[in-house]
């Protein structure tokens, strides 16, 4: 009887920083990198598939468990100009 939770999950793989920045009076612990701001537009691919996870193909393969995702296609995401193979988590129910 609740309602739905709709979310929406990027993920990507890729070397990052990641640690406390800003200055002394004030400062946030973030990660920056090209694989945060891929996850973040995969994130935003979420609403155009219409699923909850998109996930990059160098992410599903680092799992070791292909058999757990579902292709989706290829997207250009804001920013790039060549298209990223993409996956969504398989439904195992």
């Amino acid at each position: 009887g609740l309602p739905r939770l709709d979310t929406g999950l990027g993920a990507a793989t890729g070397r990052v920083v990641a640690g406390v920045m800003g200055s002394a009076s004030r400062h946030n612990y973030t990660v920056i990198g090209d694989p945060v701001n891929l996850a973040a537009r995969l994130q935003d691919e979420t609403k155009h598939f219409k699923v909850d996870s998109v996930i990059a193909a160098p992410t599903v393969a680092a799992s070791g468990h292909a058999d757990w995702f579902a292709p989706l296609g290829e997207v250009v995401v804001r920013g790039k100009t060549e298209a990223v193979a993409v996956f969504t988590l398989a439904d195992r129910g």
